[in-house]
């Protein structure tokens, strides 16, 4: 494969995004822009419309063919505005605590040559806020009240209240679409329509081609206003499984990976001599998510989880670190909440509950639940300490080696009793999603080539680690 990397190479990866800049070919790739990068990814893309994408791969391709009106820096702050890096928006002024004005670059282009202008973001507005689609970042947008064009380069966002975010909720959720080619369509039939699968962008990179269940292809805009992008092409490959996309890193058919998994993979990867396995901060975490409602019926608590103090004494029965040393070795980390320390909002100094079995099981205790009949497992009025835990269909499940217990989710009585994290079920007693571990799928490892000098991330610990979720 054409080796691109010769000088230095900006490679970030965020929630599954990709961007490659400043690299010029190797001696054997002839003239002066060339290259293609192979981005490895173990899922496919749902649609390449923004608003209606809800998948990490759909996503990372998408911000690669429509921008933002501007990004979040380097250092991840989302307060305020002073270190957002522009995008289709070049400058931007609060006129009172609820207006904000931004203005758009005057040589913006759709990649079919109509300018990008305000009409087109309020329309963008009124489509990520349309019931009939909606949109995850629907929710994020709730207090702003209105976005209107005051003339073509100057939008007017209006919020029902002042708070830290105003300027993060008001450019970074949106990726602006054009008004010219989706203003007709009924916005129930926007996420099925052709444009999603042949979308036409403003970013650095066109649309070339969709293979189903194959590969998506990019090229690069020559005339993106911006600067032209480094690769001249991308192609994002899908295969069915992570050892799969290491398999082909190692045998040189693909040059990208954004999350290796385990310890094991990481070793096999650093020991192919033309694979670097490349280190940054990341926004992702692992977590426990506990469901609040009865799965047998919905308009009533959750019989365990209802509890506080029955949360907090199962995350003190988890033993979250080493969970995450196993998953992730050396670089996994264990937040203190539902954030990663890479955030700037994050403090070593917030509280951390610690791995304590014996304390949990006193928690328990008080609540009611005590081994009565001495068979390994708590129990309250005759009912056992029990629940079904789902895993994602990528959590591959290990077998304990001692399978005597009567449930391998069952709190145990034992002094050293933890909950198993290792199992994708237990008891039907509280069917479908008593208890829920959700990840996301991307991750802060990604594989690049070594050759020359292309790239100089900074190293650093992996941000991501598991955590379980206690509400207050």
């Amino acid at each position: 494969m054409t080796e691109l990397i010769r000088k230095p190479v900006a490679l970030a990866w965020c929630a599954g995004l990709v961007i490659l800049a400043g690299c010029e070919p190797a001696s054997t790739c002839a003239g002066d822009w060339c290259g293609t990068v192979v981005v490895v990814s173990g899922a496919e893309a749902d649609v390449l419309l923004p608003p209606a994408s809800r998948q990490d791969v759909g996503t990372a391709v998408s911000d690669l063919l429509f921008l933002k009106l501007a990004d979040v820096g380097p250092s991840l702050r989302t307060v305020g505005y002073a270190d957002f890096t522009p995008r289709l928006a070049e400058s931007w002024r609060f006129t009172d605590p609820l207006t904000l004005e931004l203005t758009l670059r005057s040589d913006a282009r759709w990649q079919d040559g109509t300018p990008v202008t305000a009409s087109d973001v309020a329309f963008t507005f009124d489509v990520y806020r349309d019931t009939l689609l909606a949109t995850i970042a629907r929710p994020r947008l709730d207090r702003i009240t209105a976005m209107t064009a005051r003339d073509a380069r100057t939008v007017v966002v209006t919020f029902s209240r002042a708070y830290a975010e105003q300027f993060f909720d008001a450019v970074y959720h949106m990726r602006i679409l054009p008004r010219h080619l989706l203003d007709s369509v009924p916005r129930d039939r926007l996420a099925s329509h052709p444009f999603g699968r042949r979308p036409i962008g403003n970013g650095p990179f066109r649309f070339v081609e969709w293979r189903a269940g194959e590969s998506i292809e990019l090229e690069a805009d020559s005339t993106f206003f911006l600067g032209r992008p480094g690769p001249r092409r991308i192609i994002w490959r899908f295969v069915a499984d992570l050892n799969t996309a290491i398999t082909q890193l190692v045998a040189d058919e693909a040059d990208v990976l954004n999350f290796l998994g385990g310890p094991d993979n990481v070793q096999r990867v650093e020991e192919s001599e033309h694979l670097a396995v490349v280190e940054y901060p990341s926004s992702v975490y692992y977590y426990v998510a506990f469901n609040f409602r009865d799965p047998d019926d919905l308009s009533q608590p959750h019989p365990l989880f209802r509890d506080r103090e029955v949360r907090r004494a199962i995350t003190m029965a988890a033993d979250r670190a080493t969970i995450a040393q196993a998953v992730l070795g050396q670089r996994g980390l264990v937040p203190r909440g539902p954030i990663s320390p890479a955030l700037w909002i994050w403090s070593d100094q917030l509280p951390e509950l610690p791995f304590d079995s014996a304390a949990a099981r006193q928690m328990l205790a008080r609540r009611g639940w005590v081994d009565t009949d001495r068979d390994g497992t708590l129990d309250r009025r005759g009912q056992p300490f029990e629940f079904e835990l789902l895993v994602p269909t990528s959590s591959a499940p290990v077998d304990r080696p001692d399978k005597s217990s009567r449930n391998s989710c069952a709190v145990s009585a034992s002094p050293c009793g933890s909950l198993s994290s290792s199992s994708t079920h237990s008891s039907t007693k509280h069917r479908s999603d008593s208890l829920m571990r959700s990840s996301a799928p991307t991750g802060e490892r990604s594989v690049r080539r070594p050759s020359g000098k292309c790239g100089d991330p900074r190293p650093s610990r992996a941000s991501t680690g598991d955590t379980t979720r206690t509400p207050p």
